[in-house]
């Protein structure tokens, strides 16, 4: 062949757009969208124009068909022609015009068959809005696979419907019998399992005869692996591509439970593809009566409905998702809130506008808060009233608020700007009752799992002098009362550990360790005897006796110890390193020792979990403690000897 033979027999093989057009009775603007959508890949000549083949036109038709039946996107029919279940037929390559496929109708009178036609569409998309409407409903997983079955049987007219689903593979899946042969020569091989692949079809729903089936020969058949390829579930789930069988096709002694399940009747498992285009799990029909029940009309109706039903099913399946991640940040919403709700801190949490979101119960005791806290925009400029700045709230003009620090320096708006935490923002809260409120602030940014920015929360203590005055006054009632109890039957060093459970339970400030040595004045030590509270061993005071010989000793018979930095660790403390001493949440701490007359009997060593101040007003206090702990040591002291002598 010369060669202009042969260019002239690729030209006929070949058709440009305009004569496709001309052959499929479509514009050459559709056959260029349905292009661009990914419907068609025309071949392209060395200038880039467009040749159709005969296959190219054959597949127009096709789409044309398929989408003149109505109800269905460019996109579900691309998914259809990718997975194969969407093929020409020699109708499609025949001249002329794309035309719908001869149904079994046409036997009767050509009206007749256009008429069945109708009807069994508008069935199908009836199905179809019914699913839509009950997956809008917000109904639970479980019930829209029931009415995909039950649109299943009205649409198509069949007795039975089941929805099998692909069951994931376990982390560490148990390795399975060998797959068996091949039974009709064109199902490949299964893949191989993997961390993502489906180990296992399980009957989500039924409707029909299957539904009303005796409870054992369901559970027999529930879960079906997938190296049972006799099942035409499997081999439907593994091909993608549509089966169907009737009873002709099956041995009753090689398929005993499907020639139960279908006397005298056909089967057709129609795969559900993903949008990804991998499989979720097969639709299965049944007939009960007419073997020859599904011709190609049926096929490729059940096929455009098992595009929906696959969507369904994605769909349910994100809604059933996103309700248990709701109710799941629900109840940790819930469980947050109450455990901020009964903090003894002030906690306060705005959003990226400064507006704020939550005020803790604490909180608006402490500055005298309303219980409704409008926006910024919406509070009046006036002395008395309301105002919103920077994330908080102030009684009065804002220009007037006494505070050490600009409005902009304030905790939560440079959680905001710096995005980084924010320790020890002392600010002046002007209250209603008068008081200006020194609350000690720390901040900190609240990012999502995606690392947006949320909003800011602030978590203050109120440091006012009149407030610690009245703590400290409580918690030394406290302590006296403790002393002053009944003598312990259990002794002296029960009645000093029932003090010190006194003094850290009536302590406001957080009291991660409190430790009560007492002088033994037979071996010359001091020995740990008492420990309240979150204490860690070794963490702020040791385990071991205190001897003369100890840097801590010295350090006691001088006076009291108090930290002057925040996580400074003692200087008398070797066994600990730095690192650990911070990693251990100790922030500030004091030892005092315990006197009677001027005598040593003991020491008391307390750690915070907060910074704090030891100022003259708090050395006091604890100093007034242990002069409280030591004298009730040396009273039960003498009383334990006065009761020695009585005895002897």
């Amino acid at each position: 062949m010369t060669t202009r033979e042969r260019q002239a027999d690729i030209s006929k093989r070949f058709h440009h757009i305009g004569d496709v057009a001309a052959l499929t009775g479509l514009s050459a603007d559709a056959l260029r969208a349905w292009e661009r959508v990914g419907l068609l890949a025309p071949q392209r000549s060395t200038g880039g124009v467009r040749q159709y083949t005969e296959d190219d036109i054959a597949r127009v038709r096709l789409i044309a068909r398929t989408l003149q039946r109505g109800g269905f996107s460019r996109g579900a029919v691309a998914m259809l022609l990718r997975s194969g279940d969407l093929q020409p037929d020699a109708a499609d390559y025949a001249p002329g015009p794309a035309r719908a496929r001869p149904t079994r109708a046409q036997t009767g009178a050509p009206g007749d068959a256009d008429m069945d036609g109708q009807r069994s569409d508008r069935r199908m998309l009836a199905a179809v809005a019914r699913i839509s409407d009950a997956l809008a409903s917000g109904r639970g997983l479980d019930a829209i696979l029931d009415v995909i079955c039950a649109e299943t049987c009205r649409a198509f007219g069949v007795s039975d419907a089941v929805l099998w689903l692909a069951e994931p593979i376990p982390a560490h899946p148990a390795r399975g019998p060998a797959p068996m042969g091949q039974t009709d020569g064109a199902t490949p091989a299964p893949p191989a399992p993997s961390a993502s692949s489906p180990h296992a079809l399980v009957m989500a729903a039924a409707y029909g005869q299957q539904r009303g089936a005796s409870p054992s020969d369901r559970a027999a058949r529930s879960t079906v692996p997938l190296d049972d390829r006799r099942f035409p579930a499997v081999r439907a789930f593994l091909t993608r591509r549509s089966l169907v069988v009737t009873t002709q096709e099956l041995s009753a002694l090689a398929h005993p439970e499907l020639d139960r399940l279908l006397p005298g009747a056909a089967l057709l498992c129609m795969p559900l593809l993903a949008s990804d285009g991998e499989p979720l799990g097969v639709l299965a029909l049944r007939e009960s009566r007419d073997a020859e029940r599904f011709g190609a009309d049926d096929l490729e109706r059940i096929r455009l409905f098992a595009v929906h039903t696959a969507l369904a099913v994605e769909t349910a399946r994100l809604h059933a998702a996103i309700r248990a991640a709701q109710a799941d940040a629900d109840t940790q919403r819930a469980r947050w809130q109450a455990a901020v709700d009964d903090l003894p801190a002030l906690v306060c949490i705005c959003d990226v506008a400064l507006h704020i979101t939550y005020v803790s119960p604490t909180c608006r005791r402490v500055l005298g808060w309303p219980a409704h806290l409008p926006a910024a925009a919406e509070q009046p400029a006036r002395s008395g009233a309301w105002s919103v700045e920077q994330g908080f709230f102030w009684l009065g003009d804002p220009a007037a608020i006494v505070t050490p620090l600009s409005l902009d320096e304030l905790p939560l708006a440079r959680a905001l700007r710096e995005r980084q935490t924010i320790h020890d923002i002392t600010v002046v809260h002007r209250c209603p009752d008068g008081i200006d409120r020194l609350i000690v602030w720390d901040a900190a940014p609240m990012p999502d799992a995606q690392g947006r920015l949320l909003g800011a929360v602030a978590v203050g203590r109120d440091v006012t002098a009149e407030h610690r005055r009245r703590e400290r006054e409580l918690s030394l009632a406290a302590v006296a009362h403790a002393a002053a109890g009944a003598p312990a039957s259990e002794g002296v060093e029960a009645r000093a550990a029932q003090i010190l459970s006194a003094l850290v339970e009536n302590t406001r400030t957080p009291v991660i360790a409190a430790t009560l040595y007492l002088l033994d004045d037979t071996a010359g030590v001091l020995r740990r005897v008492a420990a309240a509270d979150r204490e860690r061993s070794g963490t702020h005071a040791p385990a071991l006796p205190i001897t003369p010989q100890h840097p801590w000793w010295q350090l006691l018979i001088a006076g009291s110890v108090y930290s002057t930095r925040d996580r400074e660790r003692p200087d008398w403390l070797r066994a600990i390193g730095l690192a650990s001493w911070k990693a251990g949440g100790m922030r500030a701490w004091a030892t005092v020792p315990l006197r009677s007359g001027g005598t040593l009997v003991g020491a008391l060593a307390i750690g915070l979990n907060a910074p704090h101040v030891w100022d003259a007003a708090e050395r006091t206090w604890l100093e007034a403690c242990a002069a409280t702990i030591a004298m009730a040591v040396e009273n039960g002291r003498l009383l334990d000897a006065k009761g020695r002598r009585s005895q002897g």
